[in-house]
């Protein structure tokens, strides 16, 4: 087996998201050599967002669009890309960082560690093929686009869960408006743009 090849940076982030790639913006732009390295492709856990309506300067656009346009951001540095390299240690030393992938060894005077999130799944049929498709696990982004819950004859919730109307059909639903979910008046106006039946609650 050949040796691993070993690279020399004075900036090394791990992570591949947002805050990766912010990182690497301003560490080339400080004049510092610097490479980023993700165990996936770049764009990390908003690039499976459907859509984002919160981020200042776009009214609405698909996360996987959002950060693409991070991407071609930090394109236009001399920024090292390093997608797909599984980490295997990483050995923290006072100017002297080592992280040791399947493929490769980093050394760096200053290693970022921004790694991100990841949702917990549930395992269950359907939800990985509907991932961002439906299937949302961000109660704050997603909420109260997708309350929904079936009501007993006394009215009560015997179930509630997060789907949105990409997957759900209106027929013989009823969407319960829980009063907590009101001040997202903009994805209330487009649920009822599609005639979706509402009860405040």
């Amino acid at each position: 087996m050949s040796e691993k090849e070993i690279l020399n940076y004075d900036l090394l982030i791990l992570g591949g998201g947002p805050a990766a790639l912010s990182a690497g913006i301003y560490g080339a732009r400080g004049n510092v050599s610097t490479a980023i390295v993700d165990i996936s492709m770049f764009g990390g856990q908003p690039s499976l967002y459907l859509e984002v309506e919160n981020y200042p300067g776009f009214k609405l656009v698909g996360g996987f669009d959002l950060m693409n346009e991070f991407e071609e951001h930090a394109d236009k540095f001399a920024i090292n890309k390093y997608p797909n390299e599984e980490i295997i240690s990483v050995d923290l030393k006072e100017n002297d960082n080592t992280v040791e992938t399947s493929k490769k060894i980093f050394k760096a005077k200053t290693l970022i560690i921004a790694a991100g999130a990841q949702a917990k799944k549930l395992g269950i049929p359907g939800e990985k093929e509907f991932a961002g498709r439906g299937v949302s696990y961000c109660a704050i982004c997603d909420g109260s686009l997708s309350a929904v819950a079936t009501l007993l004859l006394k009215r009560r919730f015997i179930s509630q869960t997060l789907l949105q109307r990409s997957i759900l059909g209106t027929e013989g639903t009823l969407f319960v408006l829980i009063k907590s979910f009101k001040s997202e008046l903009s994805k209330i106006r487009k649920l009822t743009s599609y005639g979706m039946p509402f009860l405040l609650k």
